[in-house]
């Protein structure tokens, strides 16, 4: 396993479980919805989004705890989520697989309350991603209270490609990981944390029950 740390880089390994909230607005993810309209599946009521990243556009208009339900399998995305106060973001994958990348851009709020949890997900390698499946947007956007539970990673032997990165010049803040499983990669994760010297950056991690094949 190959994990890349600077200095001012706090790693926990804890035992460590998510706190459930009930969800405020409910988003689900199915090519076949037409956007921004009621739609009912199984157990799940929500609004329907017809792409990943049209829900998460439409999340970043809501306050409070917003959870989006992707309701099927093999989603072909590179999706942008900007962190927002106020507001609570949960992506649940159900099981199903995203092949793309997430980005995550703090708002440059390093000390924001707010918090992004991605659950359940298995995430696919096509060469549309940069460095790792899950990644920090450079230039100081401070991505924050940021968790990963329950995914599952595989780079298909790509080369240089992580499941989780978080580069040089991004300052992030609590980042977590649990119960995630990577294989086929150049190493599992990427943290850079510069000199407080010259930048407030200071990353701290918990990594809770990971395994790398």
């Amino acid at each position: 396993m190959r994990v890349k740390f600077c200095k001012y880089l706090l790693v926990l390994i804890c035992v460590f479980s998510l706190t459930m909230v009930s969800a405020q607005h409910t988003l689900l993810v199915k090519s076949s919805y037409t956007n921004n309209t009621p739609v009912t599946e199984g157990v799940f009521t929500g609004t329907g989004f017809n792409t990943l990243q049209g829900a998460i556009t439409h999340a970043r208009t809501l306050t409070g705890e917003v959870e989006i339900e992707l309701m099927e399998d093999d989603i072909t995305e590179v999706v942008t989520i900007q962190q927002k106060t106020g507001l609570n973001l949960t992506i649940d994958g159900n099981g199903k697989t995203l092949t793309g990348q997430i980005n995550i851009n703090g708002d440059k709020r390093f000390n924001g309350a707010d918090k992004l949890v991605i659950k359940n997900l298995n995430f696919k390698y096509d060469g549309s991603a940069t460095s790792g499946f899950i990644y920090g947007v450079r230039n100081t956007s401070n991505p924050h209270n940021v968790t990963v539970a329950d995914c599952n990673f595989d780079g298909a032997g790509s080369e240089n490609f992580r499941a989780v990165t978080i580069p040089s010049k991004c300052s992030a803040k609590n980042i977590i990981l649990i119960n995630v499983t990577a294989k086929n990669l150049f190493g599992f994760a990427q943290f850079q944390a510069q000199q407080l010297s010259k930048s407030k950056t200071v990353l701290q991690l918990r990594i809770c029950v990971m395994e790398y094949k």
